[in-house]
């Protein structure tokens, strides 16, 4: 089975963050998100607050929603837990939505998708 994997860094301001270049051989995509305090992303925390919505599509045009796809931040983060949002299908663009995140002032999400060629 043939896997890939994406990452996207950056800051946690409210808003959108996208990935616009996933690659329509895989079948499946799993996400797992970590929060940080510095630009370099070593000093891994957790979010007082916040929320986090990841949303998927085909096309780039219309987005839909994906199981466990609404996090509240406070869930991630050391000694937590948090279902990872996962979906099956070609997917090729992935959005972020952050939502009022407090302490954590940077971002990493790692992407993986698998299955298919």
């Amino acid at each position: 089975m043939s896997a890939r994997r994406y990452v996207l860094t950056g800051t946690v301001e409210d808003g959108t963050k996208q990935i616009e270049d996933m690659q329509n051989i895989y079948d499946k995509g799993y996400v797992s998100l970590t929060f940080y305090l510095d630009e370099e992303l070593t000093q891994l925390i957790t979010p007082t607050s916040g929320t986090v919505t990841i949303t998927v599509s085909e096309t780039g045009d219309v987005y839909g929603s994906i199981p466990n796809g609404v996090i509240e931040a406070n869930n991630i983060g050391p000694d937590r837990t948090y279902v990872r949002p996962n979906w099956g299908g070609s997917a090729t663009h992935l959005k972020i939505l952050f939502t009022g995140i407090t302490y954590a002032t940077h971002f990493k999400c790692e992407i993986t998708r698998s299955g298919g060629a």
